[in-house]
């Protein structure tokens, strides 16, 4: 990919900057197998146990069936071959004595879970205010969240995290990062992104330093995406990069950058899986795990420059 860094633009023989009115479909089949809810108005004692809706003879009971659009779409695609998964969600809230008993269930649970015959064991766990738990085959070589790929630290934010990233998003599209370097003027790193059908984007992972604390507070929660369905969104990122959100929309101005993300936090990391989701309003999420070696990309200019946002 080149990049015009004279006219700001992107290099009229690029193959670059999506140019098709929409976006590859995702075509992962779900993995989930079942979503324990514990809810404050049915207490820890009354959970609903989900799994997945296969009777289209009979209506869905919501306290019985999970629908395909609610399957959790990053762990899907991040599982390995022959390894499903479950999850538990608890709601916040309820008396003081509800929220206790709350946590000896998730306790209790994380000895393990059987369902339908297949055991599961408990790989990854918070039960503070909205808790979640996750689950994969017990046969499987997956015992830590870090064996599918995923850091998490142990700041106080990092549920709230990882809870974003393992939500049910509407739509996601595949792609992976063939490249990344520091961008000129200090402003951060870019990175390039090519899609299941070829198509390639590009990142800037903004350099808040850059910014005075007025700034930063006009940023932060925002951000900047020229692709189909994002703008005005309320969007999720997340990568190598950690995770950015907020609301994206269009700016004409800057040619050289699909998405601008401001202020992206790294409590919790997706290694060498750049993703983007969007889990409200419009079909925005890219996810990949697939990573060539830099003998098989094109080079990402290093000259690259945009114009500051103020």
């Amino acid at each position: 990919m080149s990049i015009d860094s004279t006219l700001l633009g992107v290099n009229v023989n690029a193959q670059s900057t999506v140019q098709a009115p929409k976006l590859p479909a995702w075509d992962v089949p779900s993995r989930m197998a079942f979503h324990i809810v514990y809810d404050v108005k049915n207490g820890p004692k009354r959970p609903a146990i989900r799994r997945p809706y296969k009777d289209p003879s009979r209506p869905a009971n919501p306290r019985r069936d999970f629908q395909l659009h609610e399957t959790r779409q990053i762990l899907d695609d991040l599982m390995p071959e022959g390894c499903d998964y479950g999850i538990v969600t608890f709601e916040a809230g309820g008396s003081k004595a509800q929220r206790k008993e709350m946590r000896k269930t998730a306790e209790w649970l994380t000895r393990g879970w059987t369902c339908g015959g297949t055991r599961y064991r408990c790989i990854y766990a918070h039960v503070p205010d909205d808790g979640f738990m996750l689950f994969v085959s017990a046969n499987s070589k997956v015992h830590t969240i870090e064996d599918l790929g995923i850091s998490v630290s142990s700041d106080p934010k990092a549920a709230k995290r990882v809870r974003r990233f393992f939500a049910a998003h509407s739509l996601m599209y595949k792609g992976r990062i063939i490249d990344s370097a520091p961008v000129d003027d200090n402003l951060g790193t870019g990175y390039v992104a090519e899609l299941a059908d070829g198509q390639l984007i590009t990142v800037l992972d903004f350099n808040m330093d850059l910014l005075d604390e007025a700034q930063t507070s006009l940023k932060d929660g925002s951000g900047i995406s020229s692709l189909p369905g994002f703008d005005g969104a309320m969007s999720t990122f997340g990568g190598p990069m950690g995770q950015g959100k907020g609301i994206t929309a269009d700016n004409p101005l800057v040619f050289l950058w699909n998405i601008v993300l401001y202020d992206s936090k790294k409590e919790a990391i997706i290694h060498n899986a750049p993703s983007i989701s969007e889990s409200y309003l419009t079909p925005v999420c890219i996810h990949s795990k697939w990573i060539c070696r830099p003998s098989q990309i094109p080079a990402f200019t290093r000259t690259t420059s945009l114009p500051r946002l103020d």
